[in-house]
């Protein structure tokens, strides 16, 4: 096992049930430590990893529409990401690597309308999948 840290940052549009009108964008930016198992040798290399820690959310809504439950805010909350990567090792100095995961967090969102101003919790679940080149300078 070996400590793996994550950043698993994403922006999706929030829209409503009966309309399909955008809420608002919300911006989700956790920062996560935990730990990565490693199997392989030669040229491929497996990991599954598991990584939490705190998420900073911001929220910008949408001000062109009007209407009942617009979200206004959103507060920080709590993250974490299973996750696997699978690394090929092209050249002694060039790598393919391929990423999988889950991440979870709830934040609260507060949506106000004429009557009232409401806070509850939503799911902000998203599967993140990536793909990437490094090359090792050492």
């Amino acid at each position: 096992l070996n400590p793996t840290v994550g950043f698993s940052w994403l922006d999706t549009q929030l829209r409503g049930r009966e309309s399909g009108a955008p809420l608002a964008a919300l911006r989700v930016r956790p920062v996560m430590g935990g730990l990565e198992y490693r199997v392989g040798e030669g040229r491929v290399t497996a990991a599954a990893s598991i990584v939490a820690g705190y998420a900073f959310n911001s929220l910008s809504p949408d001000t062109t529409q009007a209407g009942a439950g617009r979200a206004i805010a959103v507060s920080n909350s709590f993250a974490w990401r299973p996750g696997g990567s699978v690394w090929f090792d092209v050249s002694p100095r060039i790598s393919l690597n391929l990423f999988g995961g889950y991440l979870l967090t709830r934040p609260e969102l507060t949506f106000a309308s004429d009557l009232s101003v409401v806070t509850r919790r939503v799911t902000a679940h998203t599967v993140i999948v990536s793909a990437g080149v490094a090359y090792w300078i050492m």
